[in-house]
């Protein structure tokens, strides 16, 4: 990962990523400076043994700030973060609870636990009931069918 410099402006991202592209791109035609971090999901699709268990423990551990700073100052009683409806932080975590299980399948260590973050683990729970959301979600064979073509990419570009 990058050493922090004195940039407000930090972007956590991966080198395949689209998205942190489309970022990257606005942040040079706007002239911003930044510092730019490999995200762990890449470090954790990308290697294997101490890294990826390292990177996989480091991910654990910022769920649990989430789950912590959730907690603190956002939980209303849910079950949603805000209440009975879901907003955006709702949405982020909500939808990523396939993809976190089946990285954290592929690394050996479960990421999101009830034991230590019930909040969050009912958010994704909760989330995944709506039927809106029922009718979207990829499921989870198709999501770990995807990371691991995508970890299959990865190394044979490194090879």
């Amino acid at each position: 990962m990058a050493e922090s410099s004195s940039h407000q402006v930090k972007l956590y991202g991966a080198a395949i990523s689209g998205y942190a592209n489309i970022i990257h791109c606005a942040l040079k035609l706007k002239g911003v400076p930044y510092d730019y971090f490999v995200g762990l999901t890449y470090v954790i699709l990308s290697s294997e043994g101490d890294a990826q268990r390292k990177a996989a423990e480091e991910y654990r551990e910022h769920m649990i700030t989430l789950e912590d700073g959730v907690r603190e100052d956002l939980w209303s009683g849910g079950p949603f973060i805000n209440g009975e409806s879901p907003g955006l932080l709702d949405l982020v975590v909500g939808s990523g609870r396939d993809g976190i299980a089946c990285m954290g399948e592929l690394a050996g260590v479960k990421l999101v636990e009830k034991e230590r973050m019930p909040l969050l683990c009912s958010v994704m729970e909760a989330f995944v009931k709506l039927d809106a959301v029922k009718e979207v979600m990829i499921p989870k064979e198709v999501h770990m069918k995807y990371i691991l073509a995508i970890r299959e990419k990865i190394s044979a570009s490194s090879a």
